[in-house]
């Protein structure tokens, strides 16, 4: 049985003709060199290599499955082959692979040696752009509080603009779609500079949390959807329409939080896996399956009950292609899946189970600290932007309940005595009443506005499954109905004597 008939799986002909440009491209091609070193390393005929390099469901098995056609079907040599496939390509980092692989094979160089050196460089050049993206991530995290901030002042200015003088619909709708572009450059720049990192496999079977993830993605959002309407028709007010609606897009979004923290937790644990099962099969000299019963489970954390399925699967006589597969598709892994792949390759062709488990273990481990990495900004990013977007919420409501709350005194004075309003000075202040309405609309539009930017901002930092961003936008909407909700009674314990005074 075939492993890499399980991993490719295109759902269609479209799909299945994978494009150089993807935005992985970085990532598929150090896995892709990675993935050759280790089977290379096993002895493997030229052509066997490059036959199951074009194989890979990566994007930068294009350039492979070229090399293998011209080799196969037009009789060039593997040599000329990459020579013209690299002539033909645009993206500086395959071209550059190619031509040097076209200059190790006319030398006569072993594709094996080629191969480990060319993966130890990838993996200095891969991580050395993870790292300026990083860094550039950060940057940009640190500037993007200044933008929403700037957004917020902006709105806070037309709102003492409307306190002053009577401002027409026209300049507030100018100022609506000012504060709206502002907010939504932040979350683009975010993702633009967001390293890309495929986090989680696309495999048709999914890890446990995944499977339940989308179940309930499929029920709460359309739920949501119509209990939103429907409130909304009854008049229900605003604070609690997003309060039901947080609340039903929350479970999803949970779960997902959950798998993405096991996912966490599998991937550091995978290189230690790997690479104390090729140790351990080689020390005494057997196959994988008896050296997995000899493994100390005590040092594979978290994938231990994986581990275990797996050991029992494999000393049931199942296929052990199957097997890996099941791991694989169990743990939800992008990360298990491509190391898993390069060491149960590199075995079953052949080569050493510890030259092959160190390989994929320090694949996996570079991976991971580098993720850690990013880890690090997007935590205290998301903390920060969550605490900025509940103090933005409720200090725009509360400045809203402010002007309500002078608008009614004002009422009040009319109705006592309004031939000492007309002699008050024409300012806007005493024809606030009738700004009220358009006043409440830019409030809302602003913190509606806030809540799609903030949690697309912390999904683009952060990465991973995207119904992760279901949970930032349930998290972000039930502290915005919170502050519609809560601020309201404390804006009139503040001011629910000013009536009185004036």
């Amino acid at each position: 049985m075939n492993f890499l008939a399980f991993l490719r799986k295109p759902k269609n002909k479209a799909s299945s003709r994978v494009t150089a440009s993807s935005e992985f491209l970085a990532m598929d091609l150090y896995s892709q060199v990675a993935y050759m070193a280790g089977v290379a390393a096993a002895g493997l005929p030229r052509d066997k290599i490059f036959e199951h390099a074009a194989k890979l469901p990566y994007c930068t098995a294009v350039y492979f499955r070229r090399v293998q056609f011209m080799a196969k079907k037009l009789n060039y040599n593997y040599a000329e082959a990459c020579r013209v496939v690299g002539e033909g390509t645009k993206e500086p980092d395959p071209k550059a692979l190619l031509m040097r692989m076209c200059g190790s094979l006319t030398s006569g160089e072993s594709e094996a040696a080629f191969l480990e050196r060319e993966a130890l460089v990838m993996a200095e050049h891969y991580g050395d752009e993870y790292e300026r993206k990083v860094e550039s991530l950060r940057k940009w995290a640190e500037a993007y509080s200044s933008l929403i901030l700037s957004g917020a002042m902006i709105v806070t200015i037309g709102i003492i603009s409307m306190l002053i003088y009577p401002i027409s619909p026209s300049f507030i709708m100018t100022l609506s779609a000012l504060v709206v572009c502002i907010s939504a450059a932040g979350p683009y720049l975010l993702y633009v500079s967001s390293p890309r990192d495929m986090k989680t496999h696309s495999l048709s079977e999914k890890s446990r949390e995944q499977v339940l993830a989308r179940a309930l993605f499929r029920v709460c959002v359309p739920a949501a959807v119509v209990v939103c309407a429907i409130m909304a028709a009854a008049h229900v007010d605003l604070g609690w329409i997003m309060l039901a609606g947080a609340f039903l897009l929350l479970p999803p979004g949970v779960v997902m939080i959950i798998d993405d923290r096991k996912i966490d937790k599998r991937d550091a644990d995978i290189s230690v896996f790997l690479r104390s099962l090729g140790s351990v099969t080689r020390a005494i000299g057997t196959n994988v399956t008896d050296g997995m019963s000899r493994l100390d489970m005590r040092f594979v954390g978290s994938l231990r009950s994986s581990v275990k399925r797996l050991q029992a699967a494999l000393g049931a006589g199942v296929s052990p292609d199957l097997c890996w597969w099941r791991f694989i598709a169990e743990n939800g892994s992008e990360l298990v899946k491509r190391s898993t792949h390069l060491f149960w390759d590199g075995v079953r062709f052949g080569g050493d189970p510890q030259l092959a488990g160190g390989a994929s273990a320090t694949f996996a481990m570079k991976m991971e600290l580098l993720r850690g990495k990013r880890r690090l900004v997007a935590s205290s990013f998301t903390g920060l932007c969550i605490a900025m977007h509940a103090a933005i919420c409720g200090l725009l409501v509360l400045i809203y309940e402010i002007m309500v709350a002078f608008s009614s005194a004002i009422e009040g004075i009319a109705i006592e005595g309004s031939d000492v309003l007309e002699r008050m000075p024409a300012i806007g202040l005493f024809n606030a009443a009738s700004q009220v309405g358009l006043l409440r609309t830019m409030i809302i539009t602003m913190i509606l506005v806030l809540i799609g930017a903030n949690a697309f901002a912390i999904q683009s930092v952060e990465g991973g499954h995207e119904y992760k961003l279901v949970f930032y936008l349930g998290l972000l909407l039930a502290v915005a109905g919170l502050c519609l909700v809560l601020v309201p009674g404390v804006s009139d314990s503040i001011f629910g004597s000013l009536p009185e005074m004036m």
